[in-house]
């Protein structure tokens, strides 16, 4: 089936005037020739994006497929493109659609635009990742990084502390909020390194795709009571950043660090 393009007012003005043409026809053979290399590394992507999905999904136990894709910018607006990766879709995930939303060449566009108009029309996101602290827990049965403390004698070890998860829609402005406390009595600081990863339960820093996103460390004085030795550690989520706050509780002395939602 051939395919009628029609040209650009301002390439049709430099023809000339015997030449002058409002479309071109392309044979089959000749779209397929020019579009197929890029369909090809378009499907490839796709079928990645679809295999880690698959992957990370399954690692949770739910094994969740993506129900459909939503096309953006200037290719998503050619047909030839469009039919195309639905025939690979259909090949591939029977449930899977394709979405082409008005204006698709400038959507991610105009998103911005209203974006930047009013930061106020995001109340929410769904988190991509799970973010987490590591601290010290009393040792369990099978543990990795178990340690003694020489100086309190007890047995501990490094786990990671989950703030949120992901998939979890969290509305902007949410804060949590959790109170540490130093390891032993003559700790001068606390160290609360942050992470993110893609799965839900992750259980150590060196698990699989468990990403550091940064530290904060806090100071802690001297002092015989422990409640007067705390430090609380929160995160502010905002409309596309979150802030972590570490704050003395006794002092109200305070670090704060901006840090994305994703690690490189």
């Amino acid at each position: 089936m051939p395919f009628d393009i029609r040209l650009p007012k301002a390439f049709r003005s430099k023809m000339h005037p015997d030449e002058k043409m409002d479309e071109i026809q392309l044979s089959s053979s000749e779209m397929a020739a020019i579009f197929d290399p890029v369909v090809h590394e378009i499907t490839v992507l796709v079928a990645d994006i679809c295999r880690k999905c698959h992957e990370v999904t399954a690692q949770r136990g739910d094994e969740v497929r993506p129900s459909a894709f939503v096309l953006v910018g200037g290719l998503s607006e050619s047909p030839y493109i469009v039919s195309k990766l639905k025939e690979h879709l259909q090949q591939s995930y029977f449930d899977c659609t394709v979405v082409t939303p008005p204006n698709a060449g400038i959507a991610v566009g105009l998103g911005a635009v209203h974006f930047g108009l009013s930061p106020s029309c995001i109340a929410s996101r769904c988190m991509r990742q799970s973010i987490y602290t590591r601290t010290l827990f009393e040792y369990e049965e099978g543990d990795k990084h178990g340690f003694h403390h020489p100086k309190t004698g007890k047995h501990w070890t490094r786990r990671l502390h989950k703030y949120v998860s992901v998939n979890q829609k969290v509305a902007v402005g949410f804060k949590y909020t959790q109170v540490f406390s130093p390891a032993s009595s003559d700790a001068t600081s606390i160290l609360l390194p942050l992470y993110c990863s893609p799965y839900s339960e992750s259980r150590y820093h060196d698990d699989l795709g468990v990403k550091k996103l940064g530290e904060l460390e806090i100071s802690v004085p001297a002092n015989p009571d422990p409640t007067k030795r705390q430090v609380e550690l929160s995160l502010l989520f905002s409309e596309t950043t979150f802030e972590a706050l570490a704050k003395n509780v006794e002092t109200g002395e305070s670090q704060k660090v901006a840090l994305k939602f994703e690690a490189e």
